[in-house]
């Protein structure tokens, strides 16, 4: 046999993987060399433990492999409702192949159905004082518990942040329970920190008029300048990191607006003015990605981009309609639609795709009333 040198012999063991017939003859004399062969064969066969560690067998036969969806959530307030207003919302999730964390913020005196349902669906419940606070008095203001006494769709960011740190995520989507549903698994498109969904292609007049209200005329009227899209509070998404920045921010513009505004009953209920207040602080005019102050990297997707649509208006609607008509129901590598409830071409799409589901029995406003608005 030819004499290697220790470097060339090394050369020579690389070229002999994958072991062959020949190879495993030739490593008699070699039962080292044999055994880490071997090692690495059971390695690459079994993969190793830990989240992204290994290589799963699945992968070698060529099959995805799926995430640890234990480190995803998904979060929402159901305060007061009842489990018909949530069914759509839980089932479609939990349909598109979902295993992970789904957590609800519930009354304390939610009904038993609705506890049981949740817990069928292994929904996890935290009790909250669910209760909005029409009015902040300079007495309760001084009061030491650190929080504004505001409405619920403000004050939810703080129980966020408790969420956040209670459980290690990775991934998180914030979203309203009665109007969303699920068309496939919300998290097979990786966040690279934190993603915002416009609704609307121009800034709304009713977010503007809380603005003036609670911050001022003139911020009011720069916002109505300059932003070209009105962002939706509904759909949020983002990694763990991006998530609690931002609801630090929300948390934080939403006391702002509660004591700018402390006599205002409008300034302590909704949280639509407060996120697109806080985007236009961070210099967000238009979609895209970018890098802002307190939020980080931000990427804001236009309607019909991203995992998540918002049917505002009934132009969206018709928009939507004529996608499903053209791609014959197909709706791509959408995961989420909000406000589902108000155009007659999704309902019709929840109906088909979710026939044990409740989707008559989601309320809000009917299809000739939406079609009614104005453009």
């Amino acid at each position: 046999r030819t004499r290697f040198s220790p470097s060339l012999k090394r050369d020579r063991r690389l070229e002999m993987w994958p072991p062959t017939a020949a190879t495993l003859r030739e490593s008699k004399g070699e039962p080292r060399l044999l055994l880490r062969l071997l090692l690495l064969l059971l390695l690459l066969i079994t993969g190793t433990a830990g989240r992204g560690g290994g290589l799963a067998v699945g992968a070698l036969a060529g099959e995805p492999v799926r995430p640890d969806e234990s480190m995803y959530g998904v979060f929402s307030m159901a305060c007061t409702y009842r489990r018909v207003e949530v069914e759509v919302f839980v089932g479609s999730l939990r349909a598109t192949g979902f295993g992970g964390v789904v957590q609800f913020g519930v009354d304390k005196a939610v009904d038993e159905e609705m506890r049981a349902y949740l817990a069928a669906n292994r929904v996890t419940v935290d009790s909250l004082p669910c209760e909005t606070i029409p009015l902040v008095t300079p007495e309760q203001r001084a009061l030491p518990h650190g929080l504004w006494l505001g409405g619920l769709n403000q004050a939810r960011y703080t129980h966020y942040l408790r969420w956040l740190a209670e459980h290690d995520f990775e991934r998180v989507w914030l979203l309203d329970a009665r109007d969303v549903i699920f068309l496939r698994n919300p998290f097979e498109s990786a966040p690279h920190n934190l993603v915002l969904f416009a609704e609307m292609p121009t800034t709304s007049v009713w977010v503007a008029q809380r603005v003036s209200a609670c911050f001022g005329d003139e911020i009011s009227k720069e916002m109505m300048r300059t932003l070209r899209y009105n962002l939706c509070g509904g759909t949020v998404y983002g990694t763990s990191a991006g998530i609690a920045g931002f609801a630090r921010e929300m948390a934080g513009v939403g006391k702002d607006m509660s004591l700018t505004g402390a006599q205002r009953r409008v300034c302590h209920v909704n949280d639509q003015p407060l996120i697109n207040y806080l985007t236009y602080r961070e210099g967000i005019r238009a979609p895209g990605k970018l890098r802002t102050k307190n939020l980080g990297a931000v990427e804001l997707h236009i309607m019909f981009h991203g995992p998540a649509l918002t049917i505002k208006t009934p132009r969206v609607c018709e928009m939507f309609t004529g996608r499903l008509r053209k791609n014959g129901n197909d709706t791509g590598d959408l995961a989420i639609v909000h406000k589902w409830n108000k155009c007659p071409a999704a309902r019709a799409l929840a109906r088909s795709r979710f026939p044990t589901l409740p989707v008559d029995k989601v309320v809000g406003n009917s299809v000739s009333e939406e079609l009614k608005f104005k453009r």
